[in-house]
């Protein structure tokens, strides 16, 4: 694990009493968001038009959710930060005969929610804090 001071850091401040770092990584995944996120806003607004407009398009809004999965695997991607899936994930799948089941991330890193997005299949939802709803795509994903 690097200190604070190995990770060269180009901005500081102070949040909640702790020191808070952007590196040059940092500044790559910022980039990659800001790229990406008009697509997925986009995507977004056409498939809940879409379901809107024509019936059984989109009933349960499984074409939405996927705009987000889509998206997270692209950031991933881009930012050579794709997991690597091992083991049986078969048990992760519909229709394995155990029914509901619920994930819990960790939130270790702001990657683990889009890890989950590309281990998991098909589509999943998500139980979130209110105040999300306010994050630019995140929240959009999340009131779909």
């Amino acid at each position: 694990i690097l200190s604070i001071a190995e990770m060269k850091p180009m901005l500081k401040w102070e949040k909640d009493g702790k020191e808070k770092i952007l590196n040059a990584v940092g500044m790559y995944h910022l980039a990659i968001i800001a790229l990406t996120m008009p697509f997925w806003m986009a995507a977004m607004d056409t498939l809940h038009l879409l379901g809107d407009a024509i019936e059984g398009f989109d009933e349960n809004r499984a074409k939405f959710d996927y705009a987000g999965k889509v998206w997270c695997r692209s950031y991933l991607k881009l930012t050579n930060c794709y997991p690597e899936v091992a083991g049986d994930v078969s048990r992760l799948q519909v229709g394995n005969g155990n029914g509901a089941c619920l994930f819990v991330a960790n939130h270790a890193s702001f990657l683990d929610i889009a890890v989950l997005c590309c281990v998991l299949d098909p589509v999943f939802k998500f139980i979130a804090k209110d105040s999300l709803k306010d994050f630019p795509g995140v929240g959009r994903q999340l009131v779909g």
